[in-house]
């Protein structure tokens, strides 16, 4: 099965991504805000992409690309504090791991929002059962769907209601940034 992934990359994410890689064709990853800042999104995936290519040298480098960077609106649920960074993932997204060497260069598809749409819509075109699995805030599915693209959307987001006692959440999205999972009708 063919998949793109929108994501921002936090150790649920890392999980997630390397479970498609291992049995679905990533034929892109577009990196999003959310659990940090999308350019430590970006660096974070390709830690990731890098340490699956060390393990699988056959491994077919996904599309890599910068989707959403921002909410929707500015409005917020509740802004989020040095409590709640050590409570989700991390400053960095992956649990402040050290970052480590590896000889593999990733290429990264430097391109604005409305290229990355163009490199999804042309993914889809040439399979229409590609999935978009989102493992990031809606943002960008909110943003493909203003532009009246189709996708087949696969969302870890709203998977997990606020079942945890603690300051914690189930879901950082709902959490943080609810407008576009509202607006799409999470």
């Amino acid at each position: 099965m063919k998949v793109w992934i929108d994501t921002d990359a936090g150790i649920d994410d890392a999980m997630a991504i390397f479970m498609a890689f291992k049995f679905c064709n990533v034929v892109g990853i577009s990196c999003t805000y959310g659990n940090c800042p999308q350019q430590m999104v970006l660096t974070n995936v390709t830690r990731l992409i890098s340490v699956y290519k060390f393990q699988y040298p056959e491994f077919k480098i996904p599309k890599l690309c910068l989707s959403t960077s921002e909410p929707i609106s500015t409005t917020l649920m509740k802004s989020m504090d040095e409590t709640d960074v050590d409570c989700f993932h991390g400053k960095d997204g992956l649990g402040d791991v050290p970052d480590f060497e590896t000889d593999n260069k990733i290429p990264i598809l430097q391109i604005p929002l409305c290229d990355f749409l163009t490199e999804y819509k042309k993914s889809i075109g040439e399979d229409p059962e590609m999935k978009l699995i989102t493992i990031g805030p809606m943002t960008s599915v909110q943003y493909l769907l203003s532009q009246n693209i189709k996708m087949n959307l696969v969302s870890m987001s709203c998977a997990f209601p606020d079942l945890f006692p603690t300051k914690c959440r189930g879901n950082m999205q709902t959490f943080g940034f609810p407008e576009a999972e509202h607006n799409i009708g999470c």
